[in-house]
């Protein structure tokens, strides 16, 4: 998936602070503009980057790094109430990029009490 970058923000957060704030616009977005972000068919935060099935429960509050976005698609990452949860072991072609990611924000919670997840947990232990 690219990114698209700079799209205009202009959808009020009604619910928390940590509610994502979709575009309505691209960053082109003229009258005739027929992108799936002015159509409204494709659901697009700015301030994390994250689209349709990249989408984490609450929004990070900052860009979220392509890895880190594919692993929430794919079901093994989510973001809610301000910590990174981990819900189950992330594929190996990206596991050392999430869990130095994971270490750095230092906001992760162990999802799962499985075992894919607990040897994950110490993958990034030694990165901690």
């Amino acid at each position: 998936m690219t990114e698209t970058m700079g799209a205009t923000q202009t959808t009020e957060m009604t619910t928390t602070q940590t509610a994502h704030r979709f575009a309505d616009k691209c960053s082109k977005g003229g009258p005739d503009c027929r992108c799936g972000i002015c159509n409204g068919a494709l659901e697009y935060c700015p301030v994390c980057c994250g689209a349709e099935c990249e989408l984490t429960t609450h929004c990070y509050g900052e860009r979220v790094p392509l890895d880190i976005r594919e692993a929430v698609c794919a079901g093994e990452l989510d973001y809610n109430n301000g910590y990174w949860n981990i819900l189950k072991e992330p594929a190996e072609k990206r596991q050392d990029t999430v869990a130095k990611f994971l270490v750095k924000q230092k906001l992760y919670v162990e999802g799962h009490r499985q075992a894919g997840v607990t040897q994950f947990l110490l993958k990034i232990a030694k990165y901690a």
